[in-house]
């Protein structure tokens, strides 16, 4: 699948990047923050699902927060999220 991706800084902390393919027009939404301690990395694909990861630096590593949140097959009473918390240190 052949994509276009445009990617433009808002300012010094905020880059979105929607990508688009050329087969289907199908459009991905993309959107980097860059924290004082970290980033949240938010995909947004209005047909498949809503992805969010957050990384907080700390002392002697990082935590790493996962959500996702699908959209494809539910309805709003029925959405479900997964979450994931994760420690990853560093020595």
């Amino acid at each position: 699948d052949s994509t276009v991706t445009v990617v433009h800084a808002l300012d010094e902390r905020n880059i979105i990047s929607p990508q688009v393919s050329l087969n289907n027009g199908k459009i991905v939404y993309n959107w980097n923050v860059m924290l004082d301690s970290g980033s949240i990395r938010t995909k947004v694909d209005p047909t498949e699902a809503i992805d969010i990861t957050w990384t907080d630096r700390s002392m002697n590593g990082r935590w790493v927060t996962d959500f996702s949140v699908p959209l494809k097959g539910t309805t709003l009473k029925a959405l479900a999220s997964n979450i994931r918390v994760r420690r990853q240190f560093s020595f």
